[in-house]
C-alpha cells in the first residue's frame, strides 16, 4: 500500500490506521504501508513508472483529480463490486462524484476540502465591518470586492491574500475555478471533449476579468510573502482547513473565517487524496477490507481528520464531530455539504490544469 507523504500529523495518523487495521486482522491480512514523497509530481511519476513495469502495490493513494486518468490508464479498478449502495450513501456526493469515471467508482476518500476567507477580526472592528457567519450570509462577489477595497492600505496593507505564490500550478486552477463556476460557467464540456467555448465563455471571462481586477486595482499583489496574512500585510485571505493549524500558533493574531463570495450561485471546490485499487493488485478482495477500513467513519475517517483539519468525507462523521457545529469548522461544513462541486472528472485533467494555471 503506497501513500503520498503529506504532512506530519497525517503521516503518523495513517500509520496508526494500519496499525490498528494489522493488529484487528492479525493472521488473516497484513498491510505494508510505504510513504512515497510527493513534492512536485514526483509521486505520480512514481505510480506511472511502477505501474508500467507491472509493480504497482495493492492500494494507491490518489490525488482526486487524478482519479479519471488513472482509470482511463488501466492503473485503477472499479470498486463497485466492493460497496453496497447503503454504504455509498453515507460519503457526500463530491466524494463520490470524483472517485467516478465513466460510471464506475474508482476512488474514495476519508477527507474533503474547501476553501474560506480568513479575515483578521482586528481589521475588520477597525473598518466597522461585520462579516458574514454562515453560507447564507454569504457576500456576493461585488460585495467582496468593495470590502477588499475598503481594507486596502496602499503601501502597508492589501485587502486580499490569493497565496498566489502556490502558483501556476494546481493551487491555481483549484481556488481560481470556483468563480467561473459560481457565474454559470464551466473548464471544459461535460464530456470532456474541449476546453474551447468554456474556458473563454462569457461566464468564464466575466469571473477572470473580476479575480484580475483585484491585481489591477491594487487591492491585493501577484507576488505575496507566503505569510503575508499572518503578518497583517493582508486583510484576508482565501485558503483551506490545512492552514488552520498555522494560524493557530501566531501570536496576536484574531481570526476568523466566512464563506466564498458568489456570483450567480453560490460553490466551493472541493475533492482531496483518495485510495483506489490498483488492476495489478493480486489480492483485490483482501484490498476492498483495507480499503473500507481507510474510509470507515470509525476507523479511518475520524482519526484522519482530527490529524489534518480536513472536513470529513462521510456524514456521519459529522454527527460524531462537535467542533463541526461551531465556528470555524461549521463554514467547511456548510460549504462540503451543500455547496462542494469536485473538479472536472476527465482522463485530460492534468493538461487542462496546466493550461488553466
Amino acid at each position: 500500500m503506497w501513500a503520498h507523504q503529506g504532512q506530519p500529523a497525517e503521516v503518523e495518523a495513517i500509520q496508526q490506521i494500519v496499525d490498528a487495521f494489522n493488529k484487528a486482522h492479525e493472521g488473516e491480512i497484513q498491510v505494508q504501508l510505504e510513504i512515497i514523497p510527493a513534492s512536485g509530481f514526483a509521486y505520480e511519476d512514481k505510480v506511472k513508472a511502477s505501474s508500467a513495469a507491472g509493480r504497482a502495490p495493492d492500494i494507491l493513494d490518489v490525488d482526486g483529480p487524478n482519479v479519471a486518468s488513472y482509470a482511463y490508464s488501466g492503473i485503477l479498478r472499479p470498486l463497485d463490486e466492493f460497496f453496497t449502495e447503503e454504504e455509498l450513501a453515507n460519503f457526500v456526493p463530491s466524494i463520490i462524484e470524483q472517485g467516478t469515471w465513466d460510471g464506475k467508482l474508482y476512488a474514495l476518500g476519508a477527507f474533503n476540502s474547501s476553501l474560506v476567507i480568513f479575515y483578521n477580526k482586528k481589521y475588520f472592528d477597525e473598518a466597522g465591518i461585520k462579516a458574514p457567519e454562515s453560507l447564507d450570509e454569504a457576500w456576493t462577489a461585488d460585495e467582496f470586492k468593495e470590502v477588499a477595497r475598503r481594507l486596502t492600505i496602499p503601501g502597508e496593507r492589501w485587502g486580499m491574500d490569493f497565496m498566489m505564490h502556490w502558483g501556476p500550478a494546481e493551487w491555481s486552477t483549484y481556488m481560481a475555478s470556483v468563480f467561473i463556476w459560481s457565474n454559470g460557467g464551466k473548464l471544459i464540456a461535460d464530456d470532456g471533449s474541449r476546453a474551447t467555448g468554456y474556458l473563454n465563455s462569457p461566464e468564464a471571462v466575466e469571473a477572470m476579468k473580476w479575480f484580475q481586477s483585484f491585481f489591477t486595482e491594487g487591492l491585493a499583489t501577484a507576488s505575496p510573502g507566503p505569510q503575508d496574512f499572518v503578518d497583517g500585510k493582508a486583510a484576508m485571505m482565501i485558503n483551506g482547513p490545512w492552514y488552520i493549524a498555522t494560524l493557530k500558533q501566531a501570536e496576536g493574531l484574531d481570526w476568523g473565517v466566512m464563506p466564498l463570495p458568489y456570483f450567480k450561485k453560490k460553490v466551493s471546490p472541493s475533492g482531496s487524496w483518495a485510495w483506489g485499487i490498483t488492476q495489478q493488485s493480486k489480492h483485490p478482495e483482501a484490498a476492498a477490507k483495507v480499503l473500507k477500513w481507510l474510509v470507515g467513519t470509525d476507523t479511518g475517517v475520524i482519526p484522519m481528520v482530527k490529524a489534518n483539519d480536513m472536513p470529513p468525507a462521510t456524514w456521519d462523521a459529522y454527527e460524531k464531530l462537535p467542533e463541526y457545529q461551531e465556528l470555524p469548522k461549521r463554514i467547511f461544513m456548510e460549504q462540503v455539504q451543500k455547496t462542494a462541486v469536485a473538479r472536472p472528472v476527465t482522463p485530460a485533467y492534468p493538461m487542462l490544469t496546466t493550461k488553466f494555471a
